[in-house]
């Protein structure tokens, strides 16, 4: 097995394709291990890598819901005479993803860069968390009650890389009607009803948006900007364990381990199942000569991949490709028997059976696979 592999990971909050280990209630070794307090402060400082502690003037402030006027005139435009919060909704919505050439506003999806909803609505160009912000703001100005809704997607397996496990966090727009709810999506075809979900609070949004940006700068080798709006996403919420490890990461990459290391562990504190932060700690132990630290994070994270439905999945589709379908229907059925809700695992089961001959297995898996997909919302 490679251990090198498990090695800083970040997570991204609230993009379509974020990287994230899916996380479960675990108990870790001796209860966990609390991080030192003088180290986890002097991270918190930033001392190590500005040479200074950070000033509250430094700290970035963006507008995230602001409205400019010409989003106002857009969505008062597009609205007019619609009537009924549905169709005023999905007026909006339309109006901005429609091409420029056909009326609309012509708004792309892009993955590489966190723009507010007002940067958003200029660039023409939007990830999930940036389209987010602009609807909401916008359909907010026309009188719809919208709020910030967080949406965990199906997880799955990198094929690149095997010892890569994504969960793909994702944020988009959810509007209460008088009796109901209608969700708004930059990709409505990648949303399903049956995805567990949850409202936020725009603190946590400006959070996740801080949390964003901070990983895109680190990205370019800004550390000092990476680390400050790292800071200001932990002082809007400091219960969330993926933004300690993102801080963490950075210092990791600077060669500070040992504030990186408090980082982490306050991270697994707050959330002891976090598995991104248990395959990190394995990879620092292993780098900072901690064998026996790195072994024990290291055998946590790989039990959990191996009990993982989604890595079942990933392994018995290799196990089809590979002309092993009885191994590949034994591992599928124990993916089936840990998430049943997966339309992608009766997809396969599909492909199994018939590899087998067994055809009425195979009708239904189909039916299965149907009557999940028409749970999911089709786009507007």
């Amino acid at each position: 097995m490679r251990k090198e592999l498990l090695n800083q990971w970040v997570s991204i909050a609230a993009l379509c394709l974020g990287v994230l280990l899916a996380g479960c209630a675990t108990v870790l070794p001796g209860n966990g291990e609390k991080p030192d307090a003088q180290l986890l402060d002097l991270a918190l400082s930033g001392e190590p890598l500005l040479g200074y502690h950070y000033t509250e003037a430094e700290l970035p402030e963006r507008q995230l819901f602001e409205l400019t006027p010409a989003m106002r005139d857009f969505a008062e435009r597009h609205t007019a005479g619609v009537k009924g919060d549905f169709a005023r909704a999905r007026a909006l919505h339309n109006a901005l993803l429609t091409p420029s050439v056909a009326g609309g506003h012509g708004i792309t999806y892009s993955a590489f860069y966190t723009l507010t909803g007002a940067d958003a609505f200029e660039e023409r160009q939007a990830n999930c968390l940036s389209f987010t912000l602009l609807y909401v703001t916008m359909a907010r100005h026309v009188g719809l009650d919208a709020y910030v809704n967080e949406v965990d997607l199906p997880p799955t397996w990198d094929l690149r890389n095997q010892d890569a496990f994504l969960f793909l966090r994702h944020v988009n727009s959810k509007v209460r009607l008088r009796r109901d709810e209608v969700v708004i999506d930059l990709e409505m075809n990648r949303y399903s009803s049956t995805y567990k979900q949850r409202l936020i609070s725009e603190k946590l949004t400006a959070a996740q948006f801080y949390n964003n940006r901070g990983m895109e700068l680190s990205a370019e080798g800004k550390f000092k900007e990476a680390f400050l709006h790292l800071r200001k996403a932990l002082l809007l919420d400091h219960e969330q364990s993926y933004i300690w490890s993102n801080l963490a990461t950075i210092y990791r990459r600077n060669g500070y381990l040992k504030e990186a290391e408090a980082l982490y562990l306050q991270g697994l504190h707050i959330d002891s199942g976090d598995l991104t932060i248990i395959s990190n700690l394995s990879g620092l132990y292993r780098q900072m000569e901690q064998p026996e630290k790195a072994d024990t994070f290291f055998q946590l994270a790989e039990r959990h991949r191996n009990s993982n439905p989604y890595f079942l999945y990933y392994e018995a589709n290799k196990s089809l490709e590979s002309g092993d379908p009885v191994q590949a229907r034994e591992l599928l059925k124990k993916a089936i028997s840990k998430e049943k809700a997966e339309v992608r695992f009766y997809d396969l089961g599909v492909k199994i059976y018939e590899a087998l001959g067994d055809q009425k297995q195979a009708d239904a898996m189909r039916k299965r696979a149907t009557q999940r997909r028409e749970a999911i919302i089709s786009p507007s």
